[in-house]
């Protein structure tokens, strides 16, 4: 998930009875600006599910001010640039063969939010948002959430990259219009090294309201 540079959010103009996380006269170390990130992360993922734990978590940033319009003001921020960074990733340097791209097949309007987690699959199975990396003959699982209202669609793209893939034919790249294991739910086998990716729209009236990128990057 991508979000803004909290430094320089027009919400930190809000007061505070107590010194919030982020200060306009602080510069954060590399560390805090990472916990920034993972409260913005915990935030948005709380953001229309409980409303009160969601509240709590902005304010780790913001300070006990932060109010319930400015939570919505901070999700939509982050929204708007998630979507930003998402259309300068729109067509790849090097197309596919048989590569498809979102915009050409629906218009995009992205307003709600979406989020892959990918999971390494095995007697312990683990995050690979967390673990990074992934060695071959593995099995990974997608799951997309989403704020999105019913009723809605999620098409899927995978696209890997590497010579590996190019001499198999599989740099791949086609939208899939569900998942293969059901609509929110994708399921694949890391054959080929490289520093591959997935995508998931979620479509809803012939239009993509939310969408999100997963790198996977596979080792030899």
């Amino acid at each position: 998930m991508v979000i803004t540079d909290p430094t320089r959010s027009p919400l930190l103009q809000c007061s505070a009875r107590h010194t919030p996380a982020i200060a306009s006269s602080q510069t954060p170390s590399k560390k805090k600006v990472h916990d920034y990130a993972v409260w913005a992360r915990e935030a948005l993922d709380l953001q229309g599910t409980d409303a009160q734990a969601a509240l709590t978590a902005w304010q780790k940033l913001f300070g006990d001010e932060f109010a319930a319009d400015e939570v919505k003001a901070a999700q939509a921020s982050l929204v708007h640039s998630k979507s930003l960074q998402a259309s300068t990733r729109m067509v790849p340097e090097q197309t596919a063969p048989d590569e498809e791209f979102i915009h050409d097949k629906a218009t995009i309007e992205r307003r709600y939010d979406a989020r892959i987690d990918a999971t390494i699959i095995g007697k312990y199975s683990r995050s690979l948002r967390k673990a990074r990396v992934v060695p071959l003959g593995r099995e990974l699982r997608f799951h997309l959430r989403t704020d999105v209202p019913e009723p809605y669609e999620v098409w899927w793209k995978v696209r890997n990259r590497g010579t590996a893939s190019e001499r198999a034919c599989q740099l791949r790249g086609q939208i899939m219009r569900h998942g293969n294991v059901n609509r929110n739910l994708h399921k694949e086998s890391t054959k080929y090294p490289g520093q591959h990716y997935i995508e998931a729209y979620v479509i809803r009236n012939g239009v993509v309201v939310a969408s999100d990128h997963h790198e996977v990057r596979i080792l030899p």
